[in-house]
């Protein structure tokens, strides 16, 4: 525009060439602001790379953000162990066995729980936060070693409390009966059990929970805790556990002697006792009777049975267990004890008298009757040894045993209980001689076995674990244990040394030397970080002065052209990023649970 009044200005060639050479420039700008776009862009990327994925705390600060350690030990944990228990359910139908969940009577909200007691996340964070900061800064070239320490022997104690406390929330006591206990006792119940005692496997489990209470089992259980935990750890090279049961013997011959109730008490005192003896001094039949009559030891015994009181047989079979009891339990290594037959011998003397003159009845009723005076008069003038020929008519039998001078109750008194001893004694030899009759061996090495625990106790040390351990002869798992024992008290330590061996074994000693060179390359970028801003620089310098006139024109184009570049890169990639970076997490997570 000519302002009115004033001459235009003559246009040169100079003038004109300068005009041409900024609007050229401005040309050029084009070009050079897309290359100087695709460079800023590039410089921010190695730049990001540099300050998330290159930095060892960006992986622990995602971690936390995310909360990852709370899923997998709250939301993962759980799912496992809820398909640990589809499973169990399928498989519980073949083998109950199997089923330790179910078994177990925990919730998955109860074992979660103490799983998170025992290994908070905190400390789980910790050790990861620290194996992400020395590996890291080794991979990263920042240094030229490393070394992940895990120490988890501070842990070792809240687990034992949380399995302590499982213990006594869980079915152990009943598991360890089912499993345990219940199968060993109807074992025994089917063989010959101590002093013939016959009891089903029901009444034997109920003893055994009364002589064995839970909580009993429960202080046992913690006592064993306690006493391997410091082994463990490798505090102790020992250790001795010691399960005393003297305590439980007075409250098991409490139960015995109620079994002895509900059982025939008679019998046992008879069978297992009184009769063998009897039997043993007398043999099968006694004679020496008149007429020659006899009588069997079991009608002896029969005898000796009927007119022995309730009362008398009760006291006797507790007296027995009672002097029995401290041989059986193991405090003593011999018993005897002595049974009075004195009473019962003189009350079974009517008894049998009886008997044998009713045989006697019947030999003389068998007999026919004299026809004259002289065959009646030389009948009955016979000796006591002899039976009549005859018997006269209308006399009974005892009148013929009086006139032949014959005292049944005295010779019964004589011949079949004067052998019979005023007293009995029943020892240990005699309980074993009994069980080895009755074919019952096995149960004669249990007994052996009770008396030496209920004596001494159940005691296992290290050396037993060793053994039990190596029993067919392999050492893997007390070297296994030997390793646990070590990573517990000492913890893992895993170096560059450990690293370069085990990928040198695997890949070879080239894979090495590439992590080096990645290192080194890494290395050489963090160095010379700051030459990544000098081509930003120099495009920034170029497209000022390729659109500038002065150096405020210039700094005007070359700053207006930085801002552009940056709010195209912010717009189109900073949503894109959080968006991506968002449903990966969520995808892997997602993943993680469907598996």
């Amino acid at each position: 525009t000519i302002r009115p009044g004033l001459r235009p200005l003559p246009i040169t060639r100079r003038s004109a060439r300068v005009c041409a050479m900024i609007w050229i420039g401005r040309i050029l700008l084009i070009p050079v602001s897309l290359v100087f776009f695709v460079f800023l862009l590039l410089t921010l990327i190695l730049l990001q790379l540099s300050d998330t994925f290159l930095k060892p705390d960006f992986y622990t600060s995602e971690l936390d953000e995310n909360r990852v350690y709370e899923f997998v030990l709250v939301n993962l944990l759980t799912v496992v162990l809820e398909d640990r228990r589809a499973m169990e359910e399928a498989e519980s139908e073949d083998d109950i066995d199997d089923t330790p969940l179910q078994t177990s009577g925990l919730t998955t909200d109860q074992i979660v729980a103490s799983v998170n007691r025992a290994v908070p996340p905190e400390w789980v964070q910790e050790l990861v936060e620290q194996a992400f900061e020395e590996f890291g800064n080794y991979i990263t070239g920042k240094t030229d070693d490393f070394t992940v320490t895990l120490k988890a022997g501070d842990r070792v104690d809240p687990v034992v409390e949380e399995i302590k406390s499982l213990l006594t929330r869980a079915d152990a006591y009943d598991l360890l009966y089912d499993r345990e206990l219940i199968p060993r006792i109807e074992d025994a119940s089917q063989k010959e059990l101590p002093l013939g005692i016959e009891v089903t496997s029901d009444r034997l489990v109920s003893a055994a929970r009364s002589i064995i209470p839970s909580e009993w089992v429960q202080e046992q259980v913690e006592n064993v805790l306690d006493e391997v935990t410091p082994y463990l750890k490798g505090n102790s090279d020992t250790f001795t556990i010691r399960i005393p049961l003297s305590g439980r013997v007075e409250i098991a011959i409490a139960e015995i002697k109620q079994l002895l109730r509900e059982t025939d008490v008679y019998d046992l005192v008879y069978d297992e006792v009184i009769a063998p003896r009897v039997t043993e001094q007398l043999g099968d039949t006694i004679g020496g009777l008149p007429f020659g009559v006899t009588v069997s030891s079991d009608e002896v015994v029969s005898a000796l049975r009927e007119v022995a009181p309730p009362a008398w047989v009760q006291q006797q079979a507790e007296r027995l267990l009672d002097e029995a009891s401290p041989y059986l339990t193991g405090q003593v290594d011999s018993f005897e004890t002595e049974i009075s037959l004195v009473d019962n011998k003189r009350q079974a003397r009517r008894v049998l008298t009886e008997l044998a003159e009713r045989k006697i009845q019947g030999q003389i009723d068998a007999l026919p009757t004299c026809r004259t005076i002289d065959q009646a008069r030389a009948a009955l003038s016979g000796g006591p040894g002899s039976l009549p020929s005859c018997i006269p008519p209308n006399i009974d039998a005892n009148e013929v045993l009086g006139r032949l001078g014959i005292n049944v109750g005295a010779e019964v008194a004589r011949f079949v209980l004067a052998p019979i001893p005023n007293s009995i004694t029943f020892s240990d030899l005699q309980l074993r001689n009994a069980l080895e009759a009755a074919g019952a061996g096995a149960n004669l090495d249990q007994l052996d076995e009770i008396r030496s625990l209920l004596g001494d106790g159940w005691t296992y040390t290290q050396d037993d674990l060793r053994e039990d351990l190596t029993e067919n002869g392999d050492e893997s798992d007390f070297e296994t244990l030997q390793d646990l024992r070590s990573f517990l008290a000492d913890g893992w330590t895993y170096t560059r040394a450990d690293l370069a061996e085990d990928i040198t074994e695997e890949r070879g000693a080239g894979t090495m030397e590439d992590i080096d060179l990645v290192r080194d390359i890494l290395k050489t970028f963090r160095t010379y970080q700051w030459l990544i801003y000098a081509p930003m620089v120099i495009f920034l310098v170029v497209m000022g002065f390729l659109g500038g006139r002065g150096w405020s024109g210039r700094i005007k184009w070359g700053s207006s052209s930085l801002l552009v570049s940056a709010t195209i890169i912010f717009i189109l990639f900073s949503p894109v990023y959080a968006v991506g970076s968002s449903i990966g997490l969520d995808n892997a997570r997602d993943q993680a649970l469907e598996e």
